[in-house]
C-alpha cells in the first residue's frame, strides 16, 4: 500500500520511470462530488479527496478499505500514511484512535520544521 501511496506522491514516477500520466493523478485525486460538506471532503475516482481550501493550503488523497485499513497521500507535506488492522482474526478498532494518530503525525512534522 505505502508503494502505490508513494507513486501517486511522486505524480506517477517511480525511479526515474513514468508509470502513471501526471494527468492522471491530478485528474483521479480532483474531487468531483462533495461527501462531507463541513469538512469539504469530495470524492474523486476512486479516491477520497481532502480539498485545499482557506484552512488547508494544500489537497489531499486517501482511500480506504472495511473502513479500517487506509492509504492516505499529504502531497503538501511529502507524506503517505498507511494504517492497518489484522482483520482476519477478531479485532476491535476505534476510528478516534486513528484520528488521533493521524493528528500526531501531522503534529510531529511541525514540531521538526520549527527546529
Amino acid at each position: 500500500m505505502a508503494l502505490y501511496g508513494q507513486l501517486y506522491e511522486n505524480f506517477g514516477v517511480w525511479n526515474g520511470q513514468r508509470i502513471l500520466s501526471r494527468e492522471w493523478i491530478e485528474q483521479s485525486t480532483t474531487s468531483y462530488s462533495v461527501t462531507n460538506q463541513y469538512m469539504d471532503f469530495g470524492y474523486g475516482m476512486l479516491w477520497n479527496v481532502i480539498n485545499a481550501n482557506d484552512k488547508r493550503p494544500n489537497h489531499a488523497f486517501y482511500h480506504t478499505g472495511v473502513g479500517i485499513h487506509m492509504l492516505g497521500v499529504y502531497p503538501g507535506s511529502d507524506l503517505v500514511f498507511v494504517h492497518r488492522v489484522q482483520t482476519e482474526t477478531e479485532y476491535e478498532f476505534d476510528q478516534q484512535n486513528l484520528y488521533r494518530i493521524i493528528g500526531g503525525v501531522f503534529n510531529a512534522l511541525e514540531m521538526a520544521a520549527e527546529k
